[in-house]
């Protein structure tokens, strides 16, 4: 899933679909969090790779329908799960430290420069790791280097 994110933050417009042998049900689900498009189980068969591409190559997600049933039981969709949050959606306090995470400040000086302490900082980074659905902090700070990047 890391190479996924990777291949995703590397090539935002490239669409990726995931064949694996792996519980369909468990990975689909991580492989949309982490960007891709589709998820197909090795046991659905090449016929089902064939159905998925063509779906992704029209800009549309694809997972079987057992899974796309789940999710929806779940009051979940396959496209929520792909869709990282506008950066307008952080508050004020998640995007300035987002903006000092991308300038590459340490957690320690965040906390120093804006009078909060270690573990404020270790949550506010969490949090911003869980709403962009990043799974380490090499991933935040390489969203928020672009981030800083796009607007300087």
């Amino acid at each position: 899933m890391e190479m996924v994110q990777d291949l995703c933050r590397i090539a935002a417009k490239t669409r990726i679909l995931v064949y694996s042998s792996h519980s369909e049900w468990t990975f689909a689900r991580r492989a949309l969090q982490a960007g891709a498009k589709g998820y197909v189980a090795k046991s659905e068969g090449l016929e089902r790779v064939a159905t998925a591409l063509g779906m992704i190559a029209r800009n549309q997600i694809y997972v079987s329908e057992d899974v796309r049933s789940r999710l929806t039981e779940r009051g979940e969709s396959e496209a929520s799960m792909s869709v990282k949050p506008n950066i307008d959606a952080l508050s004020n306090r998640e995007l300035q430290i987002l903006r000092l995470v991308g300038n590459g400040t340490s957690s320690r000086e965040i906390a120093d420069a804006l009078g909060l302490s270690i573990k404020t900082v270790a949550t506010y980074c969490e949090r911003l790791k869980v709403k962009f659905k990043l799974g380490a902090m090499r991933d935040l700070q390489a969203l928020a280097r672009e981030h800083v990047e796009g607007n300087s």
